[in-house]
């Protein structure tokens, strides 16, 4: 991939999402990020499995997201920016702004005095699947390389 410079917007929790689909709000950050020079941006980090994912984070668990996903590619293409995804599943940060959601972790551990469970091979698989899943809908997204 060649890019207009070494610039890469990191993904950050800007909290401009709605419910993990992309806003006009968001687009609009994104895109002063390109305006300012940024070569690559990977807008937040992409949650891909449903079960784990926090309020706080853009989705790509469900066909859903795609809309919004390529709208936003879109924007950044014709400001002259790229854009890639990161993917993501909830982990133990993740019980900070979800507490209510399973936390993905390899094993038992104790944090904040709370003890958490690790998961079971049925979920490791569950969750490994949600990425391949989550790899299939961002071929859908015109990532322009």
């Amino acid at each position: 991939m060649e890019l207009q410079n070494r610039v890469k917007f990191p993904a950050t929790a800007s909290c401009l999402d709605k419910d993990g689909y992309i806003t006009e709000e968001f687009i609009d950050y994104q895109l002063a990020r390109v305006r300012g020079g940024c070569g690559l941006n990977t807008p937040e980090d992409c949650r891909v499995h449903a079960r784990t994912a926090s309020s706080h984070n853009l989705g790509i668990w469900n066909d859903t997201f795609i809309p919004g996903m390529k709208q936003l590619s879109e924007a950044i293409h014709a400001e002259g920016g790229k854009i890639c995804v990161q993917f993501d599943k909830g982990g133990l940060a993740n019980w900070l702004v979800a507490p209510e959601k399973p936390v993905f972790i390899p094993s038992d551990i104790t944090f904040y005095s709370r003890d958490f469970k690790g998961v079971d091979k049925a979920m490791i698989h569950e969750v490994a699947e949600s990425y391949g899943s989550a790899a299939a809908r961002a071929a859908k997204i015109p990532l322009k390389i």
